[in-house]
């Protein structure tokens, strides 16, 4: 995740604590495609070769992590 290079300290601790607390809803493998595909940027496809499942499979697993995680959407 590339955050704004003007981020104050306290917005970037904000930002920290959120995603631990979002972290905490996903089981392992959503963690894993979470920081892996999001965090680190890699490919959806790259994930589902490390995992060794299709690609598919990510993307039901992305969809499932925006339901879980839609109370921290923006309102």
């Amino acid at each position: 995740m590339n955050l704004p290079p003007d981020m104050t300290i306290e917005e970037v601790s904000f930002v920290d604590i959120v995603k631990k607390r979002m972290l905490q809803k996903l089981d392992d493998r959503k963690k894993f495609i979470f920081l892996y595909v999001f965090e680190l940027g890699h490919r959806k496809n790259e994930a589902a070769e490390v995992l060794g499942v299709d690609s598919a499979i990510i993307t039901r697993q992305i969809k499932r992590m925006r339901g879980l995680l839609s109370t921290f959407k923006q309102v």
